[in-house]
């Protein structure tokens, strides 16, 4: 292998070629510029990648947050480190590193030093990226050499498309995620209603956009390392001291210390090392369900446990937008891949990935593998071409505040003005709104740099639609700390389902002060996907106690509810004055809250004269629940005359049975008995809340949906296993994949497989078509998540129960 020193003769330059590997390609496999560089026989080959200090000193501009954070940073060591390995051991050639340079600077030195003829390199869409870009093609070709770019970051080629995504109207095809998804998969264009795209195959004619094998861009015959291997050698300097650093094994092969051995996430970010631990030493979070580590081969380690070792794909994966179906839930260990962070950085061609799945799904002749979940998998990397394109489509409209729909871009008729209030988005980025099917999610995310889709959706929307706090902020916060960052699906995914949340003509509560939460699917998705609670107590601890002060309710009830998932997800029903079933005695009591309490008693009410003053209000208005204000405002119209009384029956009323005494009596010390205080140990809600009433029926259903999805997955995977020892599965009966294909045994007809898997695609489309429209619940769609209690009788109402913001 040779270096810069030796150049063939006094004075001249030696001819060479450059892979220049980014952040998104840190691979070997299905890498067309690596292939391409290699196929130029005559020509040596120096591959390069460049820490830029742009991505890792830069700022955001509104919150000023890293562009890259600390644990992406780690991430993003590891890959490289990996990449430089596995290039060595399938080519024998090293991999040059380059630190606090800019990519710019970089090239100038090496074309200072070598005549470059190429530099091979993928394309990129948005616009940071493409200024980088472009500034390197500028100095290559100053000095007669070429940029040559390749597409392989999507599934499907860009030549291959039946549409140019940025001719402006692209043929309709990012009007929706739908439109896009029939023009690549089924060939249709909805402007004429024609089939726009054929492709053959070995079996004749095939509707849709063929995907291209990754085989194609594997390197056939790399160069031999000996004589046309490129080491690019320079001094290695701290980069504490600001200064550029280049490190790669020495001419003859030996190494000469990487600068990846002493590189760290915190000098990359110019964070003071301190003594604490580096994020390289940092152990997993516990209530993690995996360690990420970057790297080619980790990928490839977990695409194959994901498929082939633990079979999570037929019997565990949800599926990120899988938000509908209530036998399964988002929050679970294995409903997701946990790939998204390896197709960001590269590590994983995602058609490497789809071959993967074709393959898994053909590897059982009865059909076991081959269902909903597969097709699902597809489908989430047809949207992920969708966002990339889109980009395209739509340039730097994605990073504008307007987004890319008109109903959101110009803001003249709009009530309100977006907030960058950074107490409130600061409450939201740190898990502390008051919502816990929120803040579980924006925990998880800060503390492991991933979180499932509908986590950020939803904590999106509510960012969007109750804080009206500027979307950017979020995004801002996304790019910073996401390990599966790439700017398109990042920015794309904000203005195309969060963004539109937003209502011009609606208040958003936290900027007007009044109103209440608008996004019931906080609610309603939160019982259905997390029905008793585990998931929101793994992120949220201190809500375990919530359970405790059911223990301690005579009645087992607290705020209207006995479900301790309930309660853990809307503690505010532990703001509310209202009547409660005693179960006991068969009638009714009134419950006050701690707020009730210590409000009146700072007064000088007697808690018998609260619920006297209570009684009267719930009888008057008929409801359930009354609010602190509107109690106090009653004993203070009433007089102070029963102010300090302790009558033995004034806590009594019609239709109300006190307790006895010895539950009447307070504890010397509240903290004796109480495990939990709503507004010390958790926040209140930055919004005024809502209960659907119908909580526990949710839970419900969702529990006996998900029991059935836990049976066919036991047998499903008990018929797997009888397959890997070739065992006879008539013994197990048939295994049909409940509400999915529907696929059975080995005697089923080739004929009923196929009218089965069509139904099923036909459900996954719709199901798609929905989850794209959830965005924009209507007030008729948000009573329609759960009928409403009214009054303290139990008959069912259309309307939710409102808690005062506090």
């Amino acid at each position: 292998m040779q270096n810069a020193r030796k150049q063939g003769g006094k004075g001249r330059r030696r001819r060479i070629n450059v892979v220049w590997f980014k952040h998104t390609d840190l691979r070997v496999h299905d890498h067309a510029p690596l292939k391409a560089a290699h196929s130029c026989r005559d020509v040596p080959v120096l591959h390069l990648f460049v820490f830029d200090p742009f991505w890792f000193r830069q700022k955001t501009p509104i919150c000023g947050f890293p562009k890259t954070g600390l644990g992406r940073a780690q991430f993003q060591i590891e890959a490289v480190r990996d990449l430089e390995k596995r290039l060595f051991d399938v080519s024998g050639h090293r991999l040059c590193v380059s630190a606090n340079l800019g990519a710019r600077e970089v090239f100038q030195k090496i074309v200072e030093q070598f005549e470059v003829s190429s530099v091979f390199a993928f394309h990129e869409i948005c616009s940071e990226e493409l200024k980088i870009q472009r500034q390197v093609e500028t100095v290559v070709k100053s000095q007669g050499g070429l940029l040559s770019l390749f597409w392989g970051f999507e599934l499907y080629h860009i030549d291959d498309l039946p549409f140019s995504p940025e001719q402006p109207g692209s043929r309709g095809a990012f009007k929706s995620y739908t439109a896009f998804r029939k023009r690549v998969e089924e060939g249709t264009d909805e402007s004429n209603f024609t089939e726009i795209k054929t492709v053959a195959t070995s079996t004749g004619k095939e509707r849709g956009v063929q995907i291209r094998r990754s085989s194609e861009n594997d390197v056939e015959a790399f160069l031999p390392p000996d004589t046309h291997g490129v080491v690019w050698v320079q001094s290695a300097v701290s980069l504490s001291r600001g200064a550029h650093q280049f490190a790669s094994p020495s001419a003859e092969g030996s190494s000469s210390g990487s600068l990846l051995d002493g590189i760290t996430a915190e000098a990359l970010l110019g964070i003071e090392e301190e003594s604490g631990e580096k994020m390289e030493n940092r152990q997993k979070d516990p209530r993690a369900e995996c360690d990420f580590k970057g790297g080619e081969t980790e990928a490839l380690r977990r695409l194959h446990t994901f498929l082939w070792g633990e079979d999570s794909l037929a019997l565990e994966y949800v599926g990120a937008t899988m938000t509908t179906d209530p036998a399964k839930s988002a929050c679970r260990d294995k409903a997701m891949s946990k790939l998204s962070p390896y197709l960001a950085h590269g590590c994983l061609s995602p058609r490497k990935l789809y071959e993967e799945i074709k393959k898994y799904e053909a590897s059982v002749k009865e059909g076991l593998r081959k269902n909903k979940k597969t097709y699902w998998i597809v489908h989430e990397l047809i949207w992920r071409d969708f966002v990339r394109f889109g980009a395209m489509h739509f340039g730097d409209k994605i990073f504008k505040l307007g987004g890319i729909f008109p109903s959101t871009q110009g803001f003249r008729g709009w009530a309100w003005r977006w907030s960058r209030d950074r107490d409130l988005f600061f409450r939201w980025k740190e898990g502390k709104t008051g919502f816990p099917f929120i803040d579980c999610f924006l925990r998880e995310l800060e503390a492991t740099g991933y979180c499932n889709h509908m986590g950020r959706e939803c904590s999106g929307w509510f960012l969007c639609r109750e804080m009206g706090v500027d979307w950017r902020m979020g995004a801002e916060w996304f790019e910073s700390v996401l390990l599966d960052y790439e700017p398109t699906a990042n920015w794309l995914n904000w203005v195309y389902r969060c963004v539109p949340a937003a209502d011009g003509s609606n208040i958003p509560p936290a900027i007007s002060g009044e109103g209440h939460i608008l996004t019931l699917q906080i609610l309603a998705w939160g019982a259905q996907h997390d029905p008793d609670g585990v998931w929101v107590r793994r992120w949220i601890p201190e809500l375990q106690g919530v359970a405790g002060l059911l223990s301690l309710s005579p009645a087992g009830r607290v705020g209207g509810t006995s479900s301790v998932g309930s309660l853990v997800r809307e503690p505010w029903r532990l703001m509310g004055t209202f009547w409660d079933e005693d179960v006991e005695t068969g009638g009714s009591r009134v419950v006050l809250s701690d707020e009730m309490l210590s409000v009146s008693e700072s007064m000088g009410f007697s808690r018998e004269r609260v619920e006297r003053a209570v009684a009267k209000a719930l009888r008057e208005t008929g409801d359930d629940w009354v609010d602190t204000d509107v109690v106090v405002a009653l004993l203070v119209e009433e007089g102070e005359e029963g102010a300090g009384e302790n009558t033995s029956d004034g806590g009594q009323m019609e239709g109300q049975k006190r307790e006895d005494g010895k539950r009447q009596q307070e504890p010397d010390d509240p903290k004796e008995t109480r495990t939990f205080v709503y507004g010390r140990d958790y926040p209140k809600p930055v919004v005024r809340p809502m209960c659907l009433t119908n909580t526990e029926d949710i839970e419900e259903n969702a529990r006996f949906a998900q029991a059935q999805n836990a049976a066919w997955v036991e047998k499903l995977r008990r018929s797997l296993e009888m397959v890997r020892e070739g065992g006879d599965l008539s013994t197990l009966g048939r295994v049909r994949l409940k509400g999915s294909t529907g696929i059975g045994g080995p005697q089923a007809s080739k004929l009923a497989k196929e009218r089965e898997e069509e139904r099923g695609k036909s459900v996954l489309v719709q199901e798609t078509e929905k989850t794209e429209n959830a965005i924009q619940l209507s007030e008729k769609g948000a009573a329609g998540s759960g009928s409403q209690k009214q009054g303290g009788g139990g008959q069912q109402g259309n309307r939710s129960r409102r808690w005062k913001k506090t």
